[in-house]
This record gives C-alpha cells, structure tokens and sequence, in this order.
C-alpha cells in the first residue's frame, strides 16, 4: 500500500550540515518544475553531455563527474535540486528556494563543511549516474529487436562523443 503524503513527508530522509537540517529529495515524487529545473542546471553545468569515455572505469567516470560538478559552478545549485531546509515541506520547493538553499550550501563550505558537502554531492552524482544507466539500457532494450545485442550489451564505441546536435541548437 502506498504511503500517504503526509506520512512520506514525515520519513524524509534528514541529514546535518553544520547546523542546519536539511531534507534530501529523491526523484520519486518530483515536480514538474523541479525536474525542468534541474535539467537546466544539468545542461548549464556541462553536465548533461559528460559520458563515459571508451575502457574508463565506473569508479574513474563517477569521479571525473563529481569533479566536474565541483568545477562547474553550479555545484550548489545541483544540490539544492535535492536538499530543502528540513523543515519546509517538499510540495513548498520552488527555484528560489532553491537559490537561497544554494547561497546557504556554498556559506556552509565556506565555514568548513567541505566533506559534508562533497558527500552530498557525490550522492547526487550517484543518484544522477544510476539513473542514466536504468535509462540507457531501458531505452536501448526496448528499441533492439529480437536477437540484436543492445548498446549496453556491445563495447561503447561512441560513449566518449557528444550527441549529435540538431539543427535548431
């Protein structure tokens, strides 16, 4: 039976950064306008054309991605994407919550909560790779006909190339 909203926001996951709060927010109940949000974070950050290079490591590609988050400028804001001060109800997020959650991240680290943060943002790295790989290997299994071997069953030739572009961009 599923959980009731009241109950699911009662069982947020909560962690502790200095002394703040904060709710993690999963992608099991995301809004519309946060899942756009992020997406453009994700595109500004360079993020979103980051892919695994031919013969790299999970591990190495998990870590170039979490360096690369840090690099980007937009490393607070990618985890304000997933963290809500614990007392404000994950329905109130909105991007200036998000904003002011991500000024709010980056003063922590200024004040010496840099492994807390990394920690958190490697969960969202972990999360955000997780889900690229259920995607890619959902997609390329429901589009391989019967017997042909998926791009996740064959060695990744174009894993280290960019998408092609359309034409529009």
């Amino acid at each position: 039976m599923a959980k009731k909203p009241a109950e699911q926001e009662r069982n947020r996951e909560t962690i502790e950064i200095g002394a703040t709060r904060w709710s993690c927010l999963g992608w099991t109940r995301i809004t519309i306008e946060r899942h756009g949000w992020l997406g453009q974070q994700m595109q500004e950050s360079g993020l979103s054309q980051l892919r695994q290079k031919p013969g790299e490591a999970l591990g190495d590609f998990f870590c170039r991605f979490v360096f690369d988050a840090m690099v980007s400028g937009r490393a607070y804001q990618l985890l304000a994407g997933f963290l809500l001060p614990a007392d404000v109800p994950e329905k109130d997020w909105t991007p200036e919550r998000a904003r002011q959650a991500a000024h709010a991240l980056q003063e922590l680290y200024e004040a010496g909560h840099q492994e807390e943060i990394q920690k958190q943002l490697a969960q969202v790295g972990a999360g955000f790779l997780a889900s690229q790989l259920l995607l890619a290997r959902s997609s390329a299994s429901a589009s391989a006909p019967e017997g042909e071997t998926t791009p996740a069953e064959r060695p990744a030739a174009s894993a280290g190339r960019p998408p092609a572009r359309s034409p529009s961009s």
